[in-house]
């Protein structure tokens, strides 16, 4: 009986370890680029965006941890490094990072290993208790795209009521990020209706030069929509 008992030991110990081998570890990673917005208050959720590159395919990224420490604002990019068999290809990422609300003030932004800087956060004071200073619409999508010698930026979502209108898309080109700001109204009619009311608008982008860009839409729920796009 003792005998048997070792052996489910044995077993139960080299399945423990076969379970542990399988489960990929929590490790250091690293942006080798910041892309941080201009125009966030200090009632506004601050984002900014990090990219890299992870040396092969079993590296996966994962969340970015961050501190606050004086007027610098330190990130820590993590990965998941799995066991099994890797191409040796480099693998491009990004990750959003959610600082959320942050104090009025001028922040640098650097890497935790290796205190590079990735770039400046300014948040201004609040002037008002609204969440934003505009209605923003629903932006569910948002993308880059050329049509002839035109540099277009759509956006579509859709409308929770049908009197929701757009008014404006402001385009703003910073150094390395164009801030949209898709400005809604509610109209005045007396016949409004709630619902699911899907919309496209397109806006010109001028002046922007060639290059990598964050294109940062500001949205109804708070909660930008990022991406990265090329420009030729």
């Amino acid at each position: 009986m003792k005998f048997f008992s070792i052996l489910f030991a044995i077993a139960l110990a080299a399945g423990v370890a076969s379970a542990q081998s399988y489960q990929p570890k929590l490790v250091k990673s690293s942006f080798a680029q910041g892309y941080i917005p201009l125009g966030f208050d200090s009632n506004d959720q601050v984002q900014l965006v990090g990219e890299g590159i992870l040396p092969n395919t079993c590296y996966k990224p994962a969340a970015t941890t961050w501190t606050v420490r004086g007027d610098k604002i330190v990130v820590a990019p993590k990965a998941l490094l799995y066991n099994g068999y890797c191409l040796e290809v480099l693998v491009p990422h990004n990750e959003v990072v959610d600082l959320g609300v942050l104090p009025a003030g001028n922040y640098t932004v650097v890497h935790e290993d290796s205190g590079q800087k990735l770039g400046e956060l300014t948040v201004a004071a609040a002037t008002t208790a609204s969440a934003d200073d505009f209605l923003y619409a629903p932006i569910g999508q948002a993308y880059f795209r050329k049509e002839g010698n035109r540099n277009l930026i759509t956006l579509s979502g859709a409308f929770s009521n049908s009197c929701m209108q757009m008014t404006d898309i402001k385009l703003n080109v910073q150094e390395k990020v164009i801030v949209v700001q898709p400005i809604v109204k509610m109209t005045s009619a007396t016949n409004c209706q709630g619902g699911n009311f899907p919309f496209q608008f397109s806006s010109e982008l001028k002046n922007a030069r060639a290059g990598r860009y964050l294109l940062h839409v500001r949205a109804l729920n708070g909660k930008a929509v990022n991406n990265l796009i090329d420009i030729n």
